[in-house]
């Protein structure tokens, strides 16, 4: 059995906080959806999260490579780039 990446409470919070406030728990939902293989559950958040701002950059991004099949393996591998460059 796996351990899941977020907190329940941050599903709760993409789901019913309100639009202008949920993009960011919606954004991390998303992520943690997709590394785990369910891109239906990381399009249904990254939905939410751009309804309440078009404009954010971080879910405008994940939605583009979600809807061009990124891999999981790939968003992984993205991400721990990323912060390792950051942390160098």
């Amino acid at each position: 059995m796996t351990t899941p990446l977020l907190p329940s409470s941050s599903g709760r919070s993409a789901r019913g906080g309100p639009r202008s406030t949920g993009r960011s728990p919606a954004t991390l939902l998303a992520v943690s959806s997709w590394l785990r293989g369910d891109g239906a559950m990381a399009d249904i958040a990254l939905t939410r999260a751009l309804a309440g701002s078009p404009d954010y950059v971080l879910a405008r991004l994940l939605a583009q490579a979600l809807s061009e099949c990124v891999r999981p393996a790939e968003l992984r591998e993205l991400i721990g780039r990323t912060a390792t460059d950051r942390t160098a």
